[in-house]
């Protein structure tokens, strides 16, 4: 997403999710770190019942108030099904950028239609391996390790089209998790 360090950011939130407020404050820390003259010009918190009915609204409002607008996050890269129709309704389609989180095949197809930009992807097959393998070493009295271990994976539109065409789940991320995973078990 090309803004030349210049992000005017709007971000949607849903605070009554228990990751949102760690997501949230990492990535105001690292906007704050690495990109100074960036700034989030508007947060916007929406419940997740809610998502339906207030996220194209205020995102629609936002864009029209505040016109410096270059980016839009939404926390939940689901939540784009609601931002996509408010910057075609704003005629800012192509002009504000959508970048998210997740990995959701759907918002994955959107990148590859050219209505979001970026989505940070990450594989729930290797987050399901890499849970077992912490488990069963606890159930073993093994060390488990300190985190999960999971890679993202940055989608756009230039790899989108490895999550395949339409998208599927853990498509794009390669697989030698898995035979690594059976190694290590030794189930190979």
């Amino acid at each position: 997403m090309v803004t030349e360090g210049k992000a005017n950011v709007l971000l949607i939130v849903s605070d009554e999710v228990p990751p949102t407020k760690p997501l949230v404050s990492g990535f105001k820390s690292e906007l704050a770190a690495h990109c100074p003259n960036c700034k989030i010009v508007q947060e916007v918190n929406v419940g997740v019942t809610e998502w339906g009915t207030k996220i194209q609204p205020s995102v629609q409002s936002a864009v029209q108030a505040h016109p410096e607008i270059n980016v839009v996050i939404p926390i939940y890269d689901s939540m784009s099904q609601f931002v996509v129709p408010a910057l075609r309704l704003t005629g800012k389609t192509g002009v504000v950028k959508v970048g998210t989180f997740n990995g959701t095949p759907f918002v994955l197809d959107y990148i590859q239609q050219g209505s979001v930009d970026m989505d940070i992807g990450e594989s729930l097959d290797w987050i399901a391996y890499a849970t077992i393998d912490g488990h069963v070493r606890d159930l073993c009295g093994l060390k488990s390790p300190a985190a999960l271990n999971v890679p993202f994976y940055i989608f756009d539109k230039s790899n989108a089209k490895d999550a395949g065409v339409p998208a599927g789940y853990d498509k794009g991320y390669g697989d030698a998790y898995i035979s690594g995973f059976h190694k290590l078990w030794k189930l190979q």
